[in-house]
């Protein structure tokens, strides 16, 4: 340091107050930051230190502040505390010298503007009071924020509380953080608004917010319990335009709510119990429209059971899902009751073709090579472009195991009954065998039937 200043206007003592007065302090360095001012009268008695007008300036930066701290503010008992409230710019240039870290794009893409921030802060180790916080970077966020923080040195029991009100416009340096092929694909819009309150208290979490951008708002109000694993949360949005933040994808406005309820994360644990609820009011989603649906999801003691309920021109009836859930023994049950499902519009037939059907299948696994899916379709009704049919009911049941393969269809005098040696692992196997001699057959222009033939799996098949 160099060019270093201090006058003294008065120095004098009588018990047990003393009052030391600094005129100006001023200080350059040669290298770094330049320092053009730092100055501020203090004054220091037995019981604490004021610094009523602080000024620091630098060709790029100012701020003044007002500080007050009692002698006693880090005592174990009975502290005092510390007053600050500040009023600041910091211009990018001096910013940088504190992020030369950061990547050159971020550097590049950090607004050219003073960073703005004021407010006031009080408290002490035990408690911190902060009120009017205001941080504001031009052209890309401003954040007003009030609260309180209590125990900040004890996770175990610390309390905090912060009512939020920030908006934010061109965040584009901040997707610099990410990798550049994911944020291909996404982006931060401009004008998003978030106002709400969060509260730490312990292991204990909570939320209460509303967002908005555009002319779509999202209503979250949720709580988390780390100690029991309990969460609760529910999620209201009216007309929120999810293509404005993935603009590659075809997803657009959504209108509906969540909520969700439970203790636990791991499904397949019988100690997780979870109740969700689901209703779509408008949402679309490239060429599908998935307006009025509404879906349930219990989860307790190792049970599942969902319902999903739609009315729309794509589906329009009730498909229920109930299972037991091991990691080693899966059993569920699939039954459905749909009036229309137009598998055109779902992009699953290339032409008109609509049906209404029910029905019941059974499914068993253990998640590994045994698989079973046995079950019956009814009440068929087949709309093409040019004929309606009616099939009669079909029956299935296919099964796989480590060694063997089987699958049986009915459908009034039509069966299918196939038996193969192996399971589904070994079938694919067979087939990606198969695959890669026809492929070499075909560049050498070659038909080796014995070759071929030797790869096929051992299969009995009748069609009636």
């Amino acid at each position: 340091l160099t060019d270093i200043n201090i006058g003294i206007d008065s120095f004098y003592y009588f018990s047990p107050k003393l009052d030391l007065k600094m005129r100006a302090c001023s200080f350059k360095e040669k290298s770094g930051m330049e320092v053009k001012e730092f100055s501020g009268p203090v004054s220091l008695d037995s019981t604490k230190v004021m610094l009523p007008a602080l000024r620091f300036r630098t060709p790029y930066s100012v701020l003044t502040a007002d500080f007050v701290m009692n002698l006693n503010t880090f005592a174990n008992k009975n502290p005092g505390k510390i007053y600050l409230r500040m009023n600041g710019k910091f211009g990018k240039q001096d910013l940088m010298m504190f992020m030369s870290g950061m990547s050159p794009a971020f550097l590049r893409q950090w607004p050219n503007y003073p960073l703005i921030v004021r407010g006031s802060v009080t408290g002490n180790m035990n408690h911190i009071d902060f009120n009017e916080l205001f941080i504001k970077l031009p052209t890309a966020f401003d954040v007003l924020a009030n609260g309180y923080v209590a125990n900040p040195m004890d996770i175990n029991h610390i309390d905090t509380e912060v009512h939020l009100n920030a908006h934010t416009y061109n965040l584009g340096f901040a997707t610099t953080f990410f990798d550049k092929n994911i944020m291909s694909q996404y982006r931060i819009p401009s004008g998003i608004g978030v106002m709400g309150r969060f509260r730490i208290k312990g292991k204990h979490y909570s939320a209460d917010l509303v967002a908005n951008e555009g002319s779509g708002t999202v209503h979250a109000k949720g709580q988390f319990d780390a100690a029991s694993m309990t969460y609760q949360a529910s999620l209201k949005a009216n007309n929120l335009q999810i293509h404005h933040f993935i603009p590659h994808d075809s997803i657009y406005a959504f209108t509906g709510n969540i909520d969700i309820k439970g203790a636990g994360v791991a499904i397949m644990s019988k100690r997780t119990q979870i109740n969700a609820k689901a209703n779509i009011s408008s949402f679309q989603y490239g060429h599908w429209n998935l307006d009025n649906m509404k879906a349930n999801v219990i989860v307790y003691n190792g049970k599942v059971h969902a319902d999903i309920d739609s009315d729309n021109p794509l589906l329009k009836g009730l498909i229920s899902f109930d299972a037991l859930l091991d990691t080693k023994n899966v059993q569920a049950t699939v039954s459905a009751d749909l009036g229309k499902a137009d598998l055109h519009r779902l992009k699953l037939m290339s032409s008109p073709f609509t049906t209404s059907l029910c029905a019941h299948v059974d499914i068993a696994s253990d998640l590994n090579d045994y698989f079973k899916v046995e079950g019956t379709i009814s009440d068929m009704t087949i709309i093409g472009s040019v004929k309606t049919y009616r099939p009669t009911d079909v029956a299935m049941d296919i099964m796989t195991n480590r060694d063997s393969t089987r699958a049986k269809l009915y459908c009034g005098d039509y069966q299918m009954d196939m038996r193969s040696k192996g399971g589904y692992k070994w079938l694919l196997g067979c087939s990606e065998r198969i695959i890669k001699e026809m492929t070499r057959e075909f560049k050498e222009k070659t038909i080796d039937q014995a070759q071929v033939r030797k790869l096929l799996p051992q299969m009995n098949l009748m069609i009636i």
